[in-house]
């Protein structure tokens, strides 16, 4: 057992020298240098944040016009808002003025029909005096006749 765990120890110390020789010991920098490559990085970061600053102002650029954009639709929409209420207020208009107008045809209508149903009572009633005068009037004139007839001498007299 002994064997085993030295044999697995050696195998693995084996497996890592390649590893250990991997690596490259770092090269000392100088100051100087140090000094060059912080100004190259200033210099870098002052170049984007030139960039950033220019990429702003173009967005700004844009999204104002964008915004202007947005205020020509708010005021087409304001506009087609007025037009809407100036229809709706013609189109109250416009029903009102049915309305009274059906109201008005309405009412003559049923006057109409209350004088037209008055007249056809009236009329009735007077057919009904007519046909009765009328019989009447037969009557007497068939009395009318006989009486002349009774009245008149005989044929044979003349």
């Amino acid at each position: 057992m002994k064997r085993l765990i030295y044999t697995i120890a050696i195998a693995i110390s084996l497996l890592l020298i390649p590893y250990a020789y991997a690596i490259e010991p770092a090269q000392r920098i100088t100051d100087k240098e140090i000094i060059e490559r912080l100004t190259r990085l200033e210099e870098g970061q002052k170049a984007l944040n030139q960039r950033l600053d220019d990429l702003r102002d173009d967005m700004n650029s844009r999204f104002g016009g964008v915004n202007s954009r947005f205020d020509d639709m708010n005021s087409r929409f304001d506009d087609m808002n007025s037009r809407i209420n100036m229809l709706m207020w013609i189109m109250g208009l416009f029903v009102s003025v049915s309305l009274v107008v059906l109201g008005a045809v309405v009412r003559i209508q049923w006057q109409l029909n209350k004088r037209q149903a008055a007249i056809e009572k009236e009329t009735s009633l007077l057919k009904g005096e007519m046909t009765f005068l009328k019989d009447a009037f037969l009557k007497m004139q068939e009395h009318i006749k006989s009486l002349i007839e009774s009245l008149k001498p005989p044929r044979d007299v003349l």
